[in-house]
């Protein structure tokens, strides 16, 4: 009730804090995490040693990101399957991986919900059943500043048009 936690069983040396929002729990994302009132992406722990003064920063989106994707120059396979992912600009690979994400429907569509202000890229990720990138798809991102409380829409143009026929 008072914000404190404990966390217990943490080996000794270097560890890092993640924080994921439980499904369901749309809009909180960990910004920050600070020991003694300084931001630290990661921190040594001795044996048996006490952390202290450590502080989660958190923020609530309440804007949406949503858009479509345009494909030009060709197809993907059939089996080819589209996902959006936004990284806050300036993201530690950690947050990368835990980064909103939403896929991308039949009719192109996307929409990601529960996004804070900020400034971030939006990656277009393709990948076939087995996981795999589709050969001659290019990586596509595009930088988006989304204010508070907004729904704001993008266009991802991924161009399929080979070198040579451009």
């Amino acid at each position: 009730s008072n914000g404190t936690l404990t966390i217990g069983g943490i080996r000794a040396g270097r560890t890092r804090i993640v924080a994921l929002s439980p499904p369901g729990l749309k809009g909180f994302t960990l910004v920050r995490v600070e020991r003694n009132g300084v931001e630290m992406k990661e921190f040594d722990v001795a044996p048996g040693e006490q952390i202290r003064g450590v502080r989660l920063v958190f923020t609530y989106g309440t804007s949406v990101l949503a858009g479509h994707v345009e494909i030009k120059g060709g197809a993907l396979p059939s089996n080819a399957q589209m996902t959006v992912r936004i990284v806050r600009e300036g993201a530690s690979p950690e947050e990368w991986w835990l980064a909103k994400q939403a896929n991308v429907d039949a009719r192109g569509q996307f929409s990601i919900e529960g996004v804070s202000e900020g400034n971030y890229k939006a990656y277009l990720m393709v990948f076939t059943n087995n996981g795999d990138s589709p050969p001659n798809v290019p990586k596509l991102e595009q930088s988006v500043s989304i204010p508070a409380g907004v729904r704001r829409e993008i266009t991802l143009v991924l161009d399929l048009t080979k070198e040579g026929d451009k």
